[in-house]
């Protein structure tokens, strides 16, 4: 037994368990995979002799476009923009297929960086000296002609 019978919905779709049934074939009976996924032989056999489907000869194409669109805009774009993009050429199609398609065959864009400020400085500048650095900060009382003591703390006139 492959899987148990809480197991049996772990396909999201029946295609998913008729293409495993397919893979498997040679390893177990037709009939006993199709029990254990949960479909039908006949199902099975059906899908077999059905091509593939008009939607998704549609998404195939509709793929191209949206990697010819992600690629023009250097893997930017995310969905929304490549749906507007799509829209402005003239195709139609919702932007919930678009989404659709890029997150199932891994298509995303590209984080932009944020910038950093980088505390080094430039090679032009690295020789010299900062002439700010070098001088007595300017305060009010500095500004008006009076010192503060450093001792005392009391407030002088530095013109005496």
């Amino acid at each position: 037994m492959l899987f148990s019978k809480k197991q049996r919905g772990f396909f999201r779709e029946k295609v998913d368990a008729l293409r495993i049934t397919d893979q498997h074939k040679g390893r177990s009976s037709v009939a006993v995979l199709c029990r254990q996924f949960g479909v039908s032989r006949g199902g099975y056999y059906a899908w077999l002799k059905r091509g593939i489907s008009r939607r998704q000869i549609e998404d195939d194409n509709l793929l191209g476009k949206i990697m010819k669109v992600h690629r023009e805009s250097r893997e930017v774009y995310g969905y929304p923009s490549v749906h507007e993009a799509l829209k402005t050429e003239g195709v139609i199609c919702g932007r919930n297929r678009v989404s659709r398609l890029m997150r199932k065959n891994g298509i995303a864009a590209r984080i932009a960086r944020r910038f950093k400020r980088h505390s080094h400085r430039h090679e032009l500048f690295r020789g010299t000296t900062n002439l700010l650095l070098d001088r007595e900060p300017v305060t009010a009382l500095t500004r008006c002609g009076l010192e503060m003591s450093p001792t005392s703390g009391l407030v002088r006139d530095s013109l005496i």
